[in-house]
């Protein structure tokens, strides 16, 4: 695929190309994975990490659940809001990451921005479900988390040039997340396995859209190329468990990981789903 001729747009892999000196050579060979590598504002210095590093983040986040629950012993209503806690907090910064880099919010708009990101797909599951009131409002570890979540990146995202790498990031995380919790969830309130992809998806995309249309930019659930396509694909996987009671934190983190993996596909190699005949694919940006 051409997801491996993306290096040389990034400053750094692009030196080394130039310089065919011997040392090249060798970081090149001994880093053959495909690199994420984003354009960004001329001010701003692409962001550049091997597709391996992206995984294994990904392989020891899931580790520590499945030991944590483990030790813990933990049962199926404490693994579903730990696991939407940590999506709400993932959500948050992505949300405030957005606000610091891309429209330059001040403090209140950055939380405020965080806070809907975080929250807005689980508060339109609630209401579809008839959960009132919502979550969100009547426990109180959400909004805190959601807050936390947009002071730190308010606090740390000034600081660093490369960003793009950790929204992307933070954004296929709380993606996945949210489109396992959502689908439990609905299952839980007695729907049916459509209904359940329905609202894991639409937990999944809500925030992130909501986002998008705050900051004026066309939501990426409609213009990106693999956004919705993972939120299902992470919905199905744990309606079907739910229907074959196989349902844990095993099965909730291999669909939650099929769906990070997936939406981290569609951005390394920019993979887009189908247009119609004679339409040009589109490229995140």
């Amino acid at each position: 695929m051409a997801g491996c001729r993306l290096v040389p747009r990034c400053g750094l892999a692009r030196q080394l190309v130039e310089a065919g000196s011997a040392e090249a050579g060798d970081a090149a060979s001994t880093d053959a994975t495909p690199a994420l590598c984003v354009e960004t504002p001329p001010e701003v210095e692409p962001t550049c990490l091997p597709a391996a590093s992206v995984a294994r983040v990904a392989v020891w986040c899931s580790a520590g659940l499945i030991a944590a629950a483990r030790n813990t012993g933990m049962d199926e209503a404490t693994l579903l809001l730990n696991l939407d806690l940590v999506g709400t907090f993932a959500f948050a910064l992505n949300g405030a990451l957005i606000a610091v880099r891309a429209a330059r919010l001040d403090i209140v708009g950055v939380i405020t921005l965080a806070m809907i990101t975080a929250l807005g797909g689980g508060i339109v599951r609630d209401i579809l479900i008839g959960a009132l009131p919502p979550t969100t409002f009547s426990d109180w570890r959400y909004l805190v988390v959601a807050a936390g979540g947009g002071l730190v990146a308010f606090l740390v995202g000034h600081r660093s040039h490369r960003l793009i790498l950790p929204i992307n990031v933070f954004d296929a995380a709380g993606l996945a997340l949210f489109a396992v919790t959502g689908a439990a969830k609905a299952w839980s309130f007695g729907l049916g396995t459509g209904p359940a992809i329905l609202l894991g998806a639409i937990t999944g995309v809500g925030g992130g859209t909501l986002r998008d249309v705050l900051v004026r930019r066309v939501p990426t659930v409609l213009s990106s190329g693999l956004y919705a396509i993972p939120a299902l694909l992470g919905a199905t996987i744990t309606a079907v468990a739910c229907r074959l009671g196989a349902y844990g934190l095993v099965a909730a983190l291999v669909a939650a990981a099929a769906c990070f993996g997936l939406r981290m596909v569609g951005v390394l190699y920019r993979v887009n789903a189908p247009t119609p005949p004679g339409e040009p694919a589109q490229h995140e940006t």
